[in-house]
């Protein structure tokens, strides 16, 4: 806190009064980080009428926040972290990994009402969605064995991961 309040420019005192706790200031930084890529009128403006276009926005905006540095940066810092304390672990899925979920939930919903195609369980679809496109490349990435993907490669794994997706769940048209 002391070190927020000092880039900020004011006293921690005005830290805390604002975030309350470390945690709040924390969940605020991961959700700000995620909206800042995926913002809700992102899926406000998918109505399912082109769904390979829709979900590769989706799977690219996501791949833009996994792959960004401060992403990595702070998925490194939680891992670290969350052997000692695992409160910091949950904070992190709740409000990174939960706030992207409930955006591919409720689109996923819609996608149910307009094309008539029924997910069992869309939390479960939307948590595989979310893993294709966190693979090897990611590691290599996160460990610092590989660049972050061009612009270029990054497009072709994101539809390379989408094919499989679509086909798992039947969703070619």
């Amino acid at each position: 806190m002391d070190h927020i309040a000092k880039e900020a420019g004011v006293s921690k005192l005005t830290v805390y009064n604002h975030f309350g706790t470390k945690a709040n200031l924390f969940t605020e930084a991961i959700v700000g980080k995620c909206e800042s890529h995926m913002s809700p009128s992102l899926f406000e403006q998918m109505d399912g009428e082109n769904l390979e276009e829709d979900l590769f926005q989706m799977g690219n905006a996501f791949m833009d926040i996994v792959y960004s540095e401060e992403a990595m940066g702070i998925y490194r810092i939680v891992v670290q972290e969350s052997q000692h304390d695992k409160k910091i672990a949950q904070l992190y899925h709740d409000s990174a990994l939960t706030s992207v979920a409930t955006y591919l939930i409720e689109y996923l919903g819609k996608l149910e009402k307009k094309k008539n195609i029924k997910f069992e369980d869309k939390a479960r679809t939307a948590g595989i969605f979310i893993s294709f496109f966190k693979g090897r490349r990611y590691l290599m990435t996160l460990l610092g064995l590989q660049p972050r993907p061009s612009r270029e490669e990054q497009d072709r794994m994101c539809r390379n991961s989408l094919k499989l997706f679509m086909k798992l769940f039947d969703l070619n048209e």
